[in-house]
């Protein structure tokens, strides 16, 4: 789990043991994604007073910057096609930029001065990005092709509500998209299919707190996500790909950002903490 914004592993088969840290807790971490191996970690961290994409093994190990810029850097995701998109504002704006995995190739995907994009998320085959694009001050869920070419094309708007929809994330059979959204007053998670029309979102979890950064199991039959309580306290969360069995796994003090990680022998939560 996330204390002082640090990465933690939680097993979730051995759950309740106490995860276990990867990074110090001197240095704010977080975002984290894997690669398609499951056997490294990529994230963003304020090591130089801004913050900048870097990698590190499955273990905590050999770590390394990507990313070197006097911008900020941040919200990594990995592709299956073993590449990594994040968000940076190194030309005055929120924008999506691709590279590498070895950081080379740092590529501008959206060249929208006016408009930003965050909470990149790749689709499983690694051929499209789904993000939050905010345009005339909202945010709505976006899908975009990223093929061959190092642009992007091919924009599809999947969201159009006057709330902030945020933070897109794949199914493993790249049928649906979790996101969360504050169109019923507070956070709250939200399902569509990809391929219909907007206004076919279902609401997963009808609750009075927040929940937010849902992230799919690998399996496609979990959702893990955080809660912020309306008494303040965060929670990590775990519940069926539907909505239904929610369940809390543990109490985390700072809000959660889990990630799963590909298949392994057993199903493991990487949770670094929010920023602030």
């Amino acid at each position: 789990m996330c204390i002082r914004d640090s990465i933690f592993t939680l097993d979730t088969a051995s759950w309740p043991d106490q995860p276990q840290p990867l990074t110090g807790l001197v240095l704010v971490n977080g975002d984290p994604t894997w690669s398609p191996d499951g056997r490294r970690l990529a994230f963003s961290s304020q090591r130089d007073f801004n913050y900048n994409i870097h990698v590190m093994d499955a273990d905590g190990t050999n770590r390394a910057a990507l990313t070197t810029h006097p911008g900020n850097d941040w919200n990594p995701t990995w592709s299956a096609l073993n590449r990594i998109a994040f968000t940076s504002n190194r030309d005055g704006n929120w924008e999506l930029y691709v590279m590498n995995a070895d950081g080379s190739g740092q590529t501008n995907l959206t060249h929208t001065p006016t408009i930003a994009e965050a909470d990149a998320a790749w689709s499983p085959d690694g051929r499209r990005l789904a993000f939050a694009r905010q345009e005339a001050g909202n945010w709505d869920i976006y899908v975009m092709a990223v093929g061959d070419s190092p642009d992007g094309g091919g924009l599809t708007r999947l969201t159009s509500h006057a709330a902030a929809d945020r933070n897109p994330t794949w199914s493993p059979d790249g049928q649906h998209i979790a996101f969360h959204t504050d169109r019923d007053g507070n956070s709250e998670l939200y399902v569509l299919t990809v391929d219909s029309p907007p206004g076919n979102e279902t609401n997963l979890t009808h609750s009075p707190g927040d929940e937010r950064e849902p992230d799919w199991s690998p399996d496609g039959t979990k959702i893990a996500c955080a809660l912020a309580h309306p008494d303040g306290d965060n929670v990590l969360l775990m519940m069926d790909a539907n909505g239904s069995n929610l369940r809390g796994l543990l109490d985390t003090g700072p809000s959660p950002q889990p990630a799963w990680r590909p298949f392994a022998r057993t199903p493991r939560l990487w949770l670094p903490a929010i920023r602030g």
